[in-house]
């Protein structure tokens, strides 16, 4: 099904100094949390499972973790662990250490699975509270309440299935990633309790399902489907197709108006990743054109210059963006699934804008998204000017976003590399550009490349150089004037390069300008790839709390982001003329652009920079 395939993690060794530093912090972190606390839900559930008493040797975590919704950030820990075992940056003490990690929770999770076999919740793994004695008759009330359509988040339900994907998925990437049969095992005596249930949904049942957010149980379940040899295979196949939402699917494929409006973005989001999965595992590409057709109305209609979307984590109206600018913008976990729907998306159709939007996202909104004093992340990232970024803590806030931040950061060398077959021969794609190593086994080739410093690609071939490497040209640069060191054929915008050892491309940057759907006259920058924030200090900065107990920023460093001209152009020629309107210096090595003829002074610089003044990358002129 796919034309090109991402080269494995474990091929891809970072080398720029700022990547290797966001991994090692988040490492860290990962490896200071304690996974007895991670299990004691999923003790507790199978105690009940099969009648027996319990004494917790320790209590779980707080926050999220200590509601219904227990059990979601095990899911990303998992994958985390098994990522940074595979990623060549963590050390080999590290990489020890999370193996250890690893093997002791997956034999502690066989326990807990065991004691379900010969009861009616065989191979049921859960650790969510059971708040009274209701759920400890039938730890899996939470999943009846859903299918009844009540969702009392304190009392009834949270989000069982969004809960349930996380644990499936991060037992499916242990073994995906370290081949680990134990974890494969667990997840198919789980898949085989999820069938049971969902498989014998009458429409009714399934349209309940459907009113509750369920995460992308049918991107797992597929997933599944494709790497088990079990004889509940087929089972996984037609529970996955339960999830499918296909009124929802041929609603985005007709480009209905506002079909997305006021809907919950990271609830959705991974319904479409489930239905590119259905067509990588069955062909059918009607699921390939929903993926797509989506993909196409979130970026084009609902997508800041970061590549995030979203207010308050729901889609709004389409091509509504400047008014929905405010301090609860562009949840992160948005950001991590719409990057899984562009690199899958590319690897079937090969299509460039899929690599463009994932450069540009990659870049300024998951990078953007961590403190790399600290490697904690952040849950919203406000689009409203004058807010500071606000970071997890690393055991208290067992945010949705805290999970997939372990993911982002364990993973940066994710989707660098591709490589397809053209001829009989392997290609090579470079399709992001930072400074790493690809061991594709017959050959090395190294990437040296800091665009803040300078505009050329240095690329070293060692090794058999007779393959095709393919680069990638940015949707930022003008392709008419990219420079290159050696003859080299263009097709569909890359630069494909035969029997070179040694590679130069120079790629102009520029600054530009780009407008909001809803106002134009709301501008943000760009210079290259680099979206830029205007640092705005550190005083009048505090913070609140929104939905879930989830931190924000909420209080405004200015009254407005109004910007006048006052150099006797227009607004159209100031944008046009914007190289002129800057003086550029450097502050501690970062670039400082600081603007002209205005009657505000701002210094903008490269905003995954920006870490703790409060920010401003939208302005409105006039």
């Amino acid at each position: 099904m796919k034309k090109i395939h991402a080269y494995e993690n474990e091929k891809i060794t970072l080398t720029d100094p700022y990547y290797i530093n966001a991994t090692e912090k988040v490492v860290a972190n990962v490896l200071s949390l304690d996974p007895e606390k991670f299990l004691a839900g999923f003790y507790e559930n199978a105690a009940y499972a099969c009648g027996e008493e319990i004494t917790l040797k320790k209590l779980r975590y707080g926050g999220w973790e200590n509601t219904l919704i227990g059990g979601h950030t095990f899911g990303h820990y998992l994958t985390a662990l098994a990522q940074s075992i595979v990623n060549p940056v963590v050390s080999d003490e590290k990489k020890a250490e999370c193996k250890k990690r690893l093997d002791f929770v997956i034999s502690e999770l066989e326990k807990c699975q065991k004691k379900t076999v010969g009861t009616k919740y065989e191979g049921y793994l859960f650790s969510a509270i059971l708040p009274d004695e209701s759920f400890k008759n039938k730890i899996d009330l939470q999943f009846d309440n859903v299918e009844k359509r009540q969702g009392d988040i304190f009392k009834q339900a949270w989000v069982p299935w969004y809960t349930m994907h996380k644990i499936l998925q991060g037992l499916l990437d242990v073994y995906t990633f370290t081949g680990d049969t134990r974890a494969l095992t667990l997840s198919e005596n789980l898949g085989k309790w999820i069938s049971r249930r969902v498989n014998a949904w009458d429409n009714k049942t399934r349209a309940n399902v459907f009113s509750i957010e369920y995460g992308g149980m049918n991107d797992v379940l597929y997933q599944l489907y494709a790497v088990s040899k079990c004889d509940a295979r087929e089972d996984f196949l037609k529970a996955a197709h339960q999830f499918d939402e296909d009124a929802l699917f041929l609603k985005v494929q007709k480009n209905t108006p506002n079909a997305m409006n006021n809907t919950h973005a990271n609830t959705t989001i991974p319904k479409f990743i489930g239905a590119m999965k259905r067509y990588e595992a069955t062909g059918d590409e009607d699921y390939l054109n929903y993926a797509k057709a989506f993909w196409t109305m979130v970026t084009k209609k609902h997508t800041y210059v970061t590549g995030g979307n979203s207010e308050n984590e729901h889609f709004g109206m389409d091509n509504v963006l400047a008014a929905e600018r405010t301090n609860i913008n562009n949840e992160t976990c948005n950001t991590y699934n719409m990057l899984k729907l562009s690199r899958g998306l590319f690897e079937i159709t090969g299509e460039k804008k899929y690599a463009d939007y994932y450069e540009n996202t990659y870049l300024n909104a998951i990078l953007a998204s961590q403190n790399p004093e600290t490697g904690c992340t952040m849950y919203f990232q406000p689009m409203a000017t004058g807010y500071q970024k606000v970071y997890t803590r690393v055991d208290k806030d067992f945010w949705c976003c805290t999970g997939t931040g372990w993911e982002n950061f364990t993973k940066l060398q994710d989707s660098i590399y591709y490589r397809s077959e053209e001829g009989g021969k392997e290609t090579v794609i470079v399709n992001n550009y930072v400074s790493s190593v690809l061991d594709a086994g017959f050959a090395k080739v190294k990437v040296d490349c800091n665009f803040l410093k300078s505009e050329t690609v240095k690329i070293k071939i060692e090794g058999d150089n007779s393959f095709c490497l393919k680069l990638r040209v940015p949707e930022w640069t003008d392709e008419t004037l990219v420079k290159t060191s050696a003859d080299c054929e263009k097709t569909d915008g890359f630069l494909c390069f035969k029997n070179k050892a040694d590679i130069e491309v120079t790629f102009p940057m520029e600054m530009k300008a780009l407008g909001l759907q809803d106002d134009e006259n709301t501008k943000a920058f760009k210079y290259g790839p680099y979206v830029l924030s205007a640092r705005l200090g550190t005083e009048n900065q505090e913070t609140g709390s929104v939905g879930m107990w989830v931190t924000t920023a909420s209080k405004k460093a200015v009254e407005n982001d109004d910007v006048k001209i006052t150099n006797g152009q227009t607004v159209e020629e100031f944008m046009k003329n914007l190289n002129q309107n800057f003086d550029i210096s450097e502050e501690n090595e970062i670039p400082v652009w600081t603007l002209k003829g205005c009657d505000r002074k701002l210094e903008f610089i490269p905003h995954y920079l920006q870490h703790k003044e409060s920010y401003g990358i939208y302005w409105r002129w006039n």
